[in-house]
């Protein structure tokens, strides 16, 4: 299934480097673009997107609201060293989840698990920041107007954040009547 899309894909990109090529005067340039395409589908990289149980190692990249977060892992090279391919695959449903790294400073397998983990609690925040302090409700026509407005939004949002993690802390106290 997941080949033969790809192969669809790749058919599509040679009229995708077709539509492109013109737009290039430079040589160089031409030839960067036509490598970064034909980079996102090359066979070297695709050569193994459904990894296999003994090369997915079973890990936990955080803890959601049912607990742990568990599922399989793999991470695939590429030519540039710098720069690594995983691949997330769910265990209820082996739904297949995908990530480019850029990795320069060779972090290890686990803290990128880690990372990659991290994006749920990022987009939770934003959710919460839309909920409470309105950052998704702007009406503005210049830049700075909207610059402002989320500024302000974070900065209203952070406040409550503490607040909150210090009322917790220190436990909650009765109102006094």
């Amino acid at each position: 299934m997941i080949r033969a899309d790809l192969d669809v894909w790749e058919s599509e990109l040679e009229g995708v480097l077709a539509r492109i090529r013109p737009l290039f005067y430079r040589t160089d340039s031409k030839k960067h673009a036509e490598q970064y395409l034909r980079g996102l589908l090359s066979p070297i990289e695709r050569g193994s997107v459904t990894p296999e149980c003994a090369a997915a190692p079973r890990l936990a990249c955080g803890i959601g609201s049912k607990g742990f977060r568990v599922y399989d892992w793999a991470l695939i090279d590429s030519a540039d060293p710098d720069h690594q391919y995983m691949v997330r695959r769910s265990i209820d449903d082996g739904e297949l989840a995908f990530y480019h790294c850029y990795n320069p400073n060779h972090a290890g397998f686990t803290e990128l698990v880690h990372v990659a983990g991290a994006r749920w609690p990022i987009e939770e925040c934003f959710g919460s920041a839309k909920n409470e302090v309105g950052l998704d409700n702007y009406q503005v026509r210049t830049w700075d107007a909207w610059h402002r407005h989320i500024t302000l939004a974070m900065i209203a949002h952070t406040f409550l954040a503490v607040t909150a993690h210090k009322t917790k802390k220190r436990g909650a106290h009765k109102p006094h009547n």
